[in-house]
């Protein structure tokens, strides 16, 4: 791909990030929570209900009738209901509009197919958008990387090219250099950013591991996500959160592109490996054609009989057939069955 196309789909990227970001954050902030369903009393049990209940109050010698403790269950229930309403909102509820640079990282989780649902539209409109900005926003993302990735997968190509010039054996050079490559790449953008996660967010390194290769990817299961104070409502600076999702997202953009990289150099070692296995059966398959060929040749030449078979040969004819056929074996490697090498033939 050449670097004013790859520039042209950086700048739309960027571009379908601000502005989803904006109509996101418009779309949004119209939503409200709906009013909640109107309060309602417990209705007074009847029969052996209101047997147990009054053989209760009897029993325990209570100082109350069994109306005031109807009342009490009452008030109790609506109070636990109240409770269970008003608890702590999930991880995708946002009571505030959001904020711009909350937007814009839900947006970049989304064209990247990671999608934590931290965060989710509410609104009809958002829901709406939120299927078209996909439909464009993925292929344009997925088009960024690949591109992105024969980059670096040719500044990888240039090194081994360079060390090819010294050192002769070129399969020893392409190990080392996938290996080099995978070592660097999973150091600096999977065991580091690990790291520096346990450090911000307070995890544990095994789990700041597993968030760090569940995001880079895509699989995205969102049981851990950067920078979601809500959970345990300490305050925060919004300025910092900004700067944080910011540095967190193009963390995520890098860490892609590494590895569409990566795979462009593997799928590349394998359609060699793949070339050659082709040509060395052309090959195998040409020699037994020409041999093939020869051997009917000089058999026509010695008995020009049509009904003369193989087996027909005498000592003598079979021999050339045979020193050929020894000569094709060492030269290309082919294998050639017992039952010719003892002079018989099927």
């Amino acid at each position: 791909m050449k670097w004013y196309r790859l520039l042209a789909l950086f700048i739309t990227f960027v571009a379908a990030l601000l502005i989803g970001a904006v109509v996101f954050k418009y779309l949004e902030e119209t939503y409200h929570p709906g009013v909640p369903a109107p309060e309602t009393t417990t209705p007074r049990p009847e029969g052996d209900e209101l047997a147990v209940v009054e053989d209760f109050v009897s029993r325990k010698n209570l100082c109350v009738t069994s109306e005031e403790l109807f009342e009490l269950i009452d008030a109790v229930q609506q109070v636990r209901s109240a409770s269970i309403n008003q608890a702590i909102p999930p991880a995708n509820f946002t009571a505030k509009p959001w904020p711009f640079y909350e937007a814009l990282f839900v947006c970049g989780t989304m064209v990247t197919t990671i999608g934590y649902g931290h965060i989710t539209p509410k609104t009809v409109g958002g829901q709406i958008f939120c299927a078209v900005y996909a439909l464009f926003g993925i292929p344009v993302t997925l088009f960024m990387l690949t591109g992105i990735g024969e980059k670096l997968s040719n500044v990888s190509r240039f090194v081994e090219k360079k060390v090819r010039k010294r050192v002769s054996n070129q399969k020893l050079i392409r190990i080392i250099n996938l290996l080099m490559s995978l070592v660097f790449g999973l150091g600096l953008f999977c065991f580091l950013p690990a790291y520096l996660f346990t450090i911000v967010e307070g995890w544990e390194y095994h789990t700041a591991l597993y968030f760090v290769f569940i995001t880079l990817t895509t699989v995205g299961f969102g049981d851990y996500i950067p920078a979601q104070h809500h959970h345990d409502h300490q305050a925060h600076d919004p300025y910092t959160d900004a700067v944080y999702k910011t540095a967190v997202f193009c963390w995520i953009i890098v860490g892609l592109t590494f590895l569409a990289g990566m795979f462009n150099l593997i799928s590349e070692g394998l359609k060699e490996l793949k070339n050659k296995v082709e040509d060395a059966t052309m090959a195998n398959l040409n020699t037994v054609k020409r041999l093939t060929t020869m051997a009917i040749d000089r058999g026509k030449s010695r008995d020009p009989s049509p009904h003369r078979s193989s087996s027909d040969l005498s000592e003598s004819d079979q021999q050339p057939i045979l020193s050929l056929l020894s000569s094709a074996s060492s030269e290309k490697h082919l294998k050639v069955p017992q039952e010719v090498n003892n002079g018989t033939s099927r």
